[in-house]
């Protein structure tokens, strides 16, 4: 199914189950997370930066703490907006990105409330 304009956040679908038979070999870097970066960002209706690219980077996590604000995640260095976005996090909402992204991540908040909690994992 094609998503709806009405969804919002990550929009998970069921899928058929796959039968594998024979031997499945699953690649990968082998590079784990010894350390998690901490910070917090202020909620703003203007765009602002969560993360500064990091090409160490390993993953990151993003905790809205507000109960009524939505924030709007962009996954480059132009300036988010309410339009532009990879993911909106609902209020007392998680998002962690399915890829190893390293470069800039924006937001901009529907209302000035609450804080962006992240975590930056890195080897």
């Amino acid at each position: 199914d094609t998503p709806a304009a009405t969804d919002q956040g990550v929009v998970v679908r069921p899928v058929e189950p796959v039968t594998i038979t024979g031997t499945v070999s699953i690649a990968g870097s082998g590079t784990t997370s010894q350390t998690v970066t901490h910070s917090s960002v202020a909620a703003s209706i203007s765009s602002v930066t969560l993360l500064a690219a990091n090409t160490t980077r390993l993953g990151f996590s993003i905790f809205n703490d507000d109960t009524a604000a939505l924030i709007y995640i962009h996954l480059d260095a132009s300036a988010a907006t309410i339009t532009n976005q990879v993911a909106i996090i609902q209020p007392r909402g998680y998002f962690e990105p399915p890829v190893n992204y390293q470069g800039e991540v924006r937001a901009i908040w529907s209302a000035a409330t609450g804080a962006a909690r992240i975590g930056e994992y890195i080897p």
